[in-house]
């Protein structure tokens, strides 16, 4: 399955990206949500809050 892939993504792709297998098995999934949740927590506890500008 992984050869049919990577010749799918080489027709699209310049360079296409390194595909293999995952070592984290079964733990793959839970820890993709885990660090999709983290991103998303980062990026509202370190957001600048948009200032307006004063008016001339």
């Amino acid at each position: 399955m992984l050869q049919p892939l990577r010749e799918e993504l080489a027709r699209f792709c310049l360079r296409p990206p390194r595909v293999v297998l995952s070592l984290l098995g079964e733990a793959a999934v839970g820890t993709g949500a885990l660090r999709l949740a983290l991103d998303h927590v980062e990026e509202q506890l370190f957001a600048v809050e948009r200032t307006v500008t004063a008016r001339r």
